[in-house]
């Protein structure tokens, strides 16, 4: 219990400075917009579906490893899926972005996607 309301609080103070940073950005950046923001949003739900499970990953049942395989493979076909639209996107030059704000965008979108994922397939499993 006390670990999941870490989690929960971590969750809720990570999304609001996150949430600030991205609005800041959009708002004031002018030409140089960075993806901080959208890291540490994704970071937060990490968090929240970390308070979701609580306890579940401390024991290591058959239902929790099942959940964290089929997890991990739904997100390498999804990631890969994200390198192929972005890949394609860049190559077109559709989008101009830096190395380093597509860095971001792929650290996000992995953490995100890993632990929406676990949290999406603990409701079938």
């Amino acid at each position: 219990m006390y670990s999941r309301m870490n989690n929960l609080l971590a969750g809720i103070f990570v999304f609001g400075v996150g949430i600030y940073i991205f609005v800041d950005d959009l708002l004031n950046s002018g030409t140089n917009f960075t993806f901080l923001g959208l890291l540490l949003i994704s970071v937060a739900i990490q968090c929240f579906v970390l308070s979701y499970f609580g306890d579940d990953f401390r024991k290591p049942d058959e239902r929790m490893k099942l959940i964290q395989q089929k997890g991990a493979l739904y997100t390498y076909y999804i990631f890969l899926s994200y390198c192929l639209l972005l890949f394609i996107l860049i190559g077109m030059s559709i989008v101009n972005i830096s190395a380093l704000n597509l860095i971001m965008i792929f650290v996000a979108l992995i953490i995100a996607t890993a632990f929406l994922t676990m949290f999406i397939l603990s409701f079938f499993y």
